[in-house]
């Protein structure tokens, strides 16, 4: 349930994680490689690579989340004060709103929007 809310922190967590996994392989090949003894172990680089392009795409999808929970927040808040507008709209077509209830109720008449 925390990803629903959080989704950020915790595919950045995640991306991390494939992060440091990654960089294993690839701080091996650099010693390896400053040693002297690089060839052959080209197994470490694309396994390294491999895990840091999946942390990339992991940084993405924590952007994606982020953004469509941002955007369900805000239906939240549209949906909230759509239910409170019809609450206060009475049966015989009279208006108990406020003075911005009564300007939404105005332009919604105006362009002929059944209420």
């Amino acid at each position: 349930m925390f990803v629903m809310y959080r989704p950020l922190l915790v595919f950045v967590f995640i991306g991390l994680g494939f992060v440091l996994i990654g960089m294993i392989p690839l701080v091996r090949l650099l010693i390896f490689y400053l040693a002297g003894y690089g060839a052959g172990h080209v197994q470490s680089l694309v396994l390294g690579g491999a895990r840091i392009l999946i942390a990339c795409f992991t940084f993405l999808i924590a952007l994606v989340a982020d953004l469509i929970n941002f955007n369900r927040r805000l239906l939240e808040i549209i949906l909230e004060k759509t239910r409170r507008m019809e609450f206060m709209i009475e049966d015989d077509g009279e208006t108990a709103l406020s003075s911005s209830g009564k300007k939404y109720l105005h332009k919604a008449r105006s362009l002929n929007i059944q209420e």
